[in-house]
């Protein structure tokens, strides 16, 4: 059954790792959604849109996730990080889109991993005000947009899985070779000229920084 989430919207979003749940290799849990939206009379995934959010620091775009803690339940935290983050509210989509291991900055640091539960939201509500109001925009994109704009592999990987999973084959791979050529444009321009590109896929830049 589809996962609805209702009830006041909070003020702040939650801080702190005093509640945060671990798995058993000590890695970090992580939940989340892929915030979409259909168009009426529209079928197909030229009818569907994505919601994706600036990261904090306006490096790029992303999904809304954060921190499982141990008082929720799955479910609950992935549509609690959505309102806190995205300030969108909807349906939950069964079954999970799956798991992805990632390490952030901070993880990185401390040794340390991620692993991100995202779910596919049904976005029903557009809050006005929601936590992170002042720290991020959200923006709506079409599918093969949001998977380009993606900041992260894992994220556009996720996106993709979900395409699949709807059997839209042609509309993944069509993505995904998109962005294929242009991380190979990319790499190439920054390895000619020593400059990122106005308009580049962040993932591409991020992967010749770590090899030079």
């Amino acid at each position: 059954m589809p996962h609805r989430v209702g009830g006041p919207v909070p003020t702040v979003s939650r801080s702190g790792r005093e509640n945060q749940k671990y798995g058993e290799d000590g890695e970090r849990l992580v939940a989340g959604s892929i915030p979409v939206r259909f168009t009426a009379g529209v079928e197909g995934p030229e009818g569907v849109e994505v919601l994706l959010i600036t990261s904090r620091r306006g490096k790029g775009h992303v999904f809304p996730k954060g921190g499982w803690e141990c008082d929720e339940e799955l479910r609950d935290a992935a549509a609690r990080e959505t309102v806190e983050e995205a300030g969108v509210r909807g349906e939950l989509e069964e079954p999970i889109i799956g798991k992805f291991p990632y390490s952030g900055k901070a993880e990185r640091q401390q040794a340390g991993r991620c692993v991100a539960y995202l779910f596919a939201m049904h976005v029903s509500e557009l809050l006005p005000e929601w936590p992170e109001a002042n720290q991020r925009k959200r923006e709506w994109f079409s599918l093969q947009e949001a998977c380009r704009r993606c900041r992260y592999e894992w994220m556009r990987e996720a996106l993709l899985t979900w395409m699949r999973r709807r059997g839209w084959e042609a509309a993944a791979a069509a993505c995904q070779q998109q962005c294929c050529e242009e991380q190979a444009a990319t790499c190439a321009a920054v390895m000619a000229t020593g400059q990122v590109p106005e308009v580049a896929v962040p993932q591409a830049y991020e992967r010749i920084a770590v090899r030079t």
